[in-house]
């Protein structure tokens, strides 16, 4: 289970700098794209972008040249003297030797704890809208509600009014439920009605609130980007923008600036919904400052944009940078698992001989104990835990060997011990092997056995063992 979250941690961290990439490359032409195509096609943008952050795109590349099996099932090494990067990546592992090992259960715990937060939220304002919601007898506002319910072709929506939401707005998965501040109701004209109601029932036939919370899910699992949430912040605003669009496609263009001054209106009179921002799509939006943009990009909507060619550049231009956003994850992928790995394992160069070196001073695994200076203080009891890549064994003074580990221990007695090797066989990454010797005691009683320091490391280009 914890090789399992350390896998799935190092994933979340490619994929994390991949979307990471591609959003930033998106940020910086968001502008440009958008003078190329509509609020709409910029909400399917900024949606992909979001999604970079969690399907593994890089993931096919690491599949074709087998690397992320070698680095689920093999060790990886890295050299406290090696490369630049093997150097910076040692200095990490001993800086934060007590924390590394548990940052993906860190991760792990944020987002349950991200996931807790949000769902006690949701369900908070669920409840209070169903305890404080009530149905609106107004024959405008229901004439209106029906007449566009037919027109969209839309049977599970219902229109209600409550007493402490700040905005017109609209939430619901199966059942949408059209939502109206109490202290809106008879304020707006039969044209102010009818344009917010159509603004909210664009956000259904959009499944904006599934997209939504879709996106509040995915967001749990990068809680630490701080892009994330950026970037999904921009999707609220890019969601109302395509609203505000469709509404007004065909106004003129004194009814767009009815339409402006509504959404001003609505601002003024409204209260803060910051706390239940993103569990909401509305009308009002949450930022002062994105009015502004949204009156800008409404007025302007009837600039002539050559859509087909606009759309075909801006994929084109996304194409690339999701190429480049998923070329760099896996240009990272070694980084990231030689310092995150729960199978990473940094050596001393001062300790390593060659394959042949050590071929012409001892037979292959043989290791002589009268050439071994036992000076070890710092015995440890030991318990051989081997798995599909790592193998240990005992070598006694006379040369034999064994696979005895002590494990019916019987600590009662006065233990009488011998010197011994104990060897530590690891498959690594890249199909070569590693074989590290320590210093060991072995009581010839109980069979209980303690490693010390270690004398050899010895690595073979290619594994023959």
């Amino acid at each position: 289970m914890i090789a399992l979250i350390n896998r799935i941690f190092i994933m979340v961290l490619l994929l994390s700098i991949s979307g990471f990439v591609f959003s930033f490359i998106y940020l910086l032409l968001e502008k440009w794209l958008y003078k190329l195509t509509s609020a709409k096609f910029m909400v399917m943008i900024n949606t992909i972008a979001l999604l970079s952050f969690v399907i593994p795109f890089y993931h096919i590349h690491s599949l074709y040249d087998k690397s992320s099996s070698y680095y689920a099932d093999y060790s990886v090494v890295v050299f406290e003297k090696g490369s630049e990067s093997d150097r910076i990546i040692t200095n990490i592992h001993y800086l934060f030797e007590n924390f590394i090992q548990y940052i993906d259960v860190f991760w792990l715990i944020g987002m349950m704890i991200f996931l807790l937060i949000n769902s006690v939220n949701y369900i908070r304002l669920i409840q209070s809208i169903k305890q404080k919601s009530f149905s609106i007898e107004s024959d405008v506002w229901i004439n209106h509600f029906e007449t566009l319910k037919c027109e969209f072709q839309l049977k599970e929506v219902y229109l209600v009014a409550n007493t402490t939401t700040g905005t017109p707005c609209t939430i619901g998965f199966f059942k949408k439920y059209i939502i109206i501040p109490t202290t809106m109701i008879n304020l707006f004209d039969e044209e102010e009605i009818h344009f917010i109601l159509k603004h909210e029932f664009h956000h259904i036939i959009s499944d904006d609130f599934l997209r939504k919370f879709i996106i509040m899910i995915l967001n749990s699992i990068n809680w630490f980007n701080p892009l994330f949430y950026i970037l999904r912040d921009n999707l609220a605003k890019w969601i109302e923008a395509y609203c505000d669009e469709a509404v007004t496609e065909h106004f003129k263009k004194q009814q767009k600036q009815k339409y402006c001054r509504l959404m001003l209106k609505v601002l003024d009179m409204g209260i803060s919904t910051h706390h239940i921002y993103y569990y909401i799509v509305g009308f009002r939006g949450n930022e002062m400052k994105n009015h502004k943009r949204r009156i800008e990009r409404i007025m302007n909507s009837n600039k002539k944009r050559k859509k087909n060619t606009g759309k075909i550049l801006v994929s084109s231009a996304m194409m690339i940078a999701m190429f480049t956003s998923n070329a760099m994850a896996k240009e990272a992928d070694s980084v990231v698992n030689k310092i995150f790995s729960e199978n990473a394992d940094v050596v001393s160069e001062a300790n390593v001989i060659s394959y042949e070196e050590y071929e012409r001073k001892s037979n292959k695994d043989a290791i002589e104990l009268k050439s071994v200076d036992f000076n070890s203080e710092n015995y440890k009891q030991f318990y051989a835990e081997e798995n599909a890549d790592t193998a240990y064994t005992i070598i006694y003074a006379d040369g034999s060997v064994s696979n005895d580990f002590g494990v019916n221990v019987e600590p009662r007695h006065t233990h009488t011990t011998v010197e011994v090797v104990i060897s530590e066989h690891k498959k690594l990454s890249d199909g070569s092997c590693k074989t590290t010797y320590y210093e060991g005691l072995k009581c010839t009683v109980c069979g209980t056995v303690w490693k010390g320091d270690v004398i050899n490391v010895v690595t073979q280009q290619k594994c023959t063992h």
